[in-house]
């Protein structure tokens, strides 16, 4: 977190200029102005990861969005594969295998797929059609999923893998 400290008995409000100067200037984007009545002061202080600069203040990012870098004036969203319930986070979370999520900015978990489809990794935008022979399984892009017990806390192997 960095402070700049500026004179503010001459700036309106939101506004903050250098001690001695007749100018005045909002504070870069990314950052917000924060007022001490103590000794009549202003500081521009940076946004932390997981929120973003809104009219001179910090605001969390909204769930579904996320920013890992301090200082900007933006959130990103959650991409396909990929979740966040909270506000104010710095990353997403990615969807847990045998679990999708097809849409950004999710605010849910994600979805579990169907019965007869897997996912083979963490972070799926859609699950795959399985099929069983021998000692693999043979996938079909579809779209969702559900394993069978004796398969549900083991990695998938993909015939040709």
């Amino acid at each position: 977190m960095f402070l700049i400290f500026f004179k503010t008995d001459i700036c309106p409000p939101g506004q903050v200029s250098r001690g001695g100067d007749t100018i005045c200037f909002s504070c870069p984007i990314g950052w917000a102005v924060y007022n001490s009545t103590e000794d009549n002061r202003a500081q521009c202080l940076e946004c932390l990861a997981g929120s973003r600069s809104v009219d001179m203040k910090c605001t969390k990012c909204k769930s579904g969005f996320h920013q890992p870098e301090n200082g900007t004036g933006f959130c990103l969203p959650c991409i396909p594969g990929e979740f966040n319930t909270k506000d104010g986070m710095k990353t997403c979370s990615k969807c847990a295998i045998g679990t999708f999520s097809p849409s950004k900015e999710r605010t849910e978990a994600c979805e579990e797929c169907p019965k007869g489809f897997i996912t083979r990794q963490t972070g799926s935008p859609r699950c795959v059609r399985f099929y069983h022979t021998s000692n693999c399984f043979h996938s079909l892009i579809v779209h969702y999923m559900d394993l069978p017990a004796p398969f549900q806390s083991r990695p998938i192997r993909a015939c040709g893998d």
